[in-house]
């Protein structure tokens, strides 16, 4: 008896150090829940073919099927959506919710009692998700609605290594006997140096100095030169005073608009940098560029990206052994410091809810449990099906099989991309430096790779990210943001591109106008709403 009671005890504690074995299924009985989202991004992958690999090793452990409905592309989603709820045809028990950065939706679906409050049920039946929120109080913080409920799950990005960064191929860098960039004007004199003096040895000057997946608003990235945060948190920065200032208007705005005109002008980034057809999708021209090692400073790269690109069984390094990519750390600003914006620890721009329609809230919300918040949810979205898609070495590390084919375009957002994935976002998602430490692992990332990200820690400063919005605030600032920001996108363009010149005269007609718009007013909605959550 103590024999087997001791032989127990062994394999209870392998699994727990090891996750070898994934818990009973979460319900007594298979459950079908439907599933409102877009497709998947790659129309190879459509769900209205075949349903991800991923989403059908989520049923084998939990016991419930996920059965997509009312499928959109991508981009026409939010607007079928909308239309959807006007008519009240949401039928779905769980959506995909398209938001914005206040959140302006989620209260106005909750009002409308399309969402059902989550509270009572993450408090009895998920676990994980309340561990979540009680290790992460600003992550509750940011998901609660005016009313004090909580309608819908988003992504939380609690991993240092979770911002935007500069990478460059620092084999590049060694070719030219050229620094790390370390100054705005060191990264323009780079991209330049790229440009003419042709480091990929292919004997044409085809290179590209720098580029950004985001287009024009990704490299505005550039701007914490001049610390001005243009791109996380749309442009709102709390000042060390308290005030909130919108950035696109700070007289710092236009020095840095001249700089993004030189570049253009002058060749470090290319004519063709806003134009969309080169940014669509994961076989994009830009993922092709960096491929065929065109590429030499990639603007607003998410930090782990140095995973990926330096995974001898990755794309890049396969069709180029020398290349080594690196983080730079953020540009110095005219004052000495650095500064380098994380990512909001809730992305309330794209989250998950459960309609109040839903035929088993219980079951719905110990899926989204599982699949965001466990330690087995997690391993499956991370790694896939253990003996098919990886193995656990006897040290407990992971070890990735390939076992099935993923093409040139669908390796770019990782190893699970494509026919594994169906999209580049499947669910929401828990990165903790833990689990973005394990894709390294995963990745076979160098040392080196890891410590350029790890030098930017030091530097990392919180996002904007303004409560929940009561509703008729949320529909004040909706209406004039949307104005405003129309307006900044055509003249930010504009003076980019030279079409505009960036005079002092034309710069302060453009802040005048976005004034005369009501940002002062949409300033002042913020900082009532700070207030209140005091």
């Amino acid at each position: 008896m103590y024999k087997r009671y001791v032989n127990l005890l062994v394999i209870l504690l392998v699994s727990m150090i090891l996750g070898i074995a994934y818990s009973k299924p979460l319900v007594d009985k298979p459950v079908t829940l439907t599933f409102m989202r877009p497709d998947a991004e790659n129309p190879v992958h459509s769900l209205t073919r075949e349903i991800p690999l991923i989403w059908q090793w989520w049923e084998e452990a939990t016991g419930i099927h996920i059965q997509p409905v009312d499928i959109v592309p991508e981009q026409d989603y939010k607007n079928v959506f909308n239309l959807k709820v006007a008519a009240g045809q949401v039928n779905a028990d769980l959506i995909d919710v398209r938001s914005d950065n206040q959140g302006t939706q989620l209260v106005q679906y909750a009002r409308d009692g399309l969402l059902m409050p989550l509270n009572d049920l993450i408090d009895k039946y998920a676990p994980n998700i309340k561990a979540l929120m009680k290790k992460y109080p600003q992550y509750k913080r940011d998901l609660t609605a005016p009313d004090g409920k909580i309608y819908a799950i988003s992504s939380a990005n609690a991993s240092r290594y979770m911002f935007m960064t500069f990478l460059v191929r620092k084999d590049w860098l060694d070719k030219l006997g050229l620094k790390m960039p370390n100054t705005l004007e060191d990264f323009y004199k780079t991209a330049i140096a790229f440009v003419k003096n042709d480091p990929n040895g292919n004997g044409k000057r085809d290179e590209i100095g720098m580029l950004s997946p985001d287009r024009l608003w990704g490299l505005n990235e550039l701007a914490c030169a001049y610390d001005l945060r243009l791109c996380t948190g749309g442009g709102f920065h709390i000042r060390e005073d308290g005030r909130i200032t919108y950035d696109f208007i700070m007289p710092e705005a236009k020095e840095f608009l001249k700089f993004l005109n030189r570049c253009v002008k002058d060749g470090a980034i290319p004519p063709y940098y806003d134009d969309p057809s080169v940014f669509t999708g994961a076989g994009s021209l830009f993922w092709q560029k960096i491929y065929d090692s065109q590429l030499g400073i990639y603007i607003r790269a998410i930090a782990p990206m140095v995973g990926p690109l330096n995974d001898p069984k990755g794309v890049m390094r396969r069709n180029d052994p020398k290349a080594r990519w690196i983080a730079t750390l953020p540009p110095l600003m005219p004052n000495g410091k650095r500064a380098k914006v994380t990512e909001q620890l809730a992305m309330r721009w794209r989250t998950y809810g459960i309609t109040t329609k839903c035929k088993d809230p219980v079951a719905a919300i110990k899926w989204l449990d599982f699949v965001f918040a466990s330690k087995e949810g997690r391993e499956i979205y991370l790694y896939g099906k253990e003996g098919l898609t990886f193995k656990r070495n006897p040290d407990g590390s992971i070890e990735r099989i390939v076992t099935i084919d993923t093409s040139k375009d669908e390796v770019a957002t990782g190893p699970l991309a494509g026919k594994w994935w169906g999209s580049s976002i499947t669910m929401p998602i828990l990165s903790d430096d833990a689990w973005t430490e394990a894709q390294f692992k995963m990745w076979q990332t160098p040392q080196w790779a890891i410590n350029s990200i790890r030098a930017n820690f030091r530097y990392l400063v919180t996002p904007f990210q303004a409560p929940m919005l009561l509703p008729e605030e949320a529909k004040e600032v909706t209406t004039l943001l949307n104005d405003i920001t129309t307006y900044k996108n055509e003249m930010w363009a504009k003076f980019v591109a030279g079409d505009i010149p960036i005079t002092d005269e034309n710069f302060n007609n453009y802040v005048t106008k976005i004034k005369q718009m009501g940002i002062d007013r949409i300033i002042e909605i913020y900082q009532k709403a700070f207030a209140r959550v005091k």
